[in-house]
Parts: structure tokens; sequence; C-alpha cells
């Protein structure tokens, strides 16, 4: 088992360390449900955002994590499309992220 390094403890990179280890028949479903979740919460639909990325958090994590995964979540707002990028979800999904990166990003919509 992998543990976080205090210089992670506000990135997805352990996130995915964790989910290739302990879920690796279904790594990309949970990558990819990860990373629209950030993305939507990027493009101003945080509460649905917020819920996707939650979800993920919930299933994966066990009791050593839960300070962890509960940093990540809180950090969200800021932080989406980095941990988009250090998910490192399908390609398909890689290119969504590189063209809302090219996009204006609303500004405190609670939605």
């Amino acid at each position: 088992m992998t543990t976080c390094p205090q210089e992670w403890p506000c990135s997805a990179w352990y996130l995915r360390q964790m989910l290739s280890l302990r879920h690796p028949d279904h790594f990309r479903v949970f990558a990819d449900l990860f990373a629209i979740g950030c993305i939507l919460h990027a493009q101003g639909e945080r509460g649905t955002g917020h819920a996707l990325v939650a979800q993920v958090v919930r299933s994966v994590g066990g009791p050593a994590e839960q300070g962890y995964l509960a940093t990540l979540l809180a950090s969200l707002p800021g932080n989406e499309l980095r941990f988009a990028r250090e998910i490192e979800a399908a390609p398909m999904i890689d290119e969504l992220h590189a063209r809302v990166r090219l996009l204006p990003l609303e500004a405190g919509c609670n939605r």
C-alpha cells in the first residue's frame, strides 16, 4: 500500500495511486468519473461536479485515507483542472479537459 506523502495533501496524485493499486479493474471508471466531476465543477456546475467527485471519494477510501480524501474534496474549488489532469483520465476525457482550459471559467456560481 502507498502512503500519502506530506507534500501531496492537496493533490489527486495519491488518489490515482490508490485507484490503480486497489481498484485496477475499475480504475478507468473511477478516474473518468472524478475528472468529469472536476471539469463540470470548473465550468460552474458546482453541485453536480461536487457530487460526482464526492461519489468517487466515498467509494474508494478506507479509514486510513479519510483525512486525505476530505482535504481533497474540500480543496476542489480552484483546483478542478489540476485535479482532472493529475488523475490521468481516459484520452477522450483529457480532450474535454484541454478544451475547458481554453474557455473562460465561471466565477463563483454555486449551482
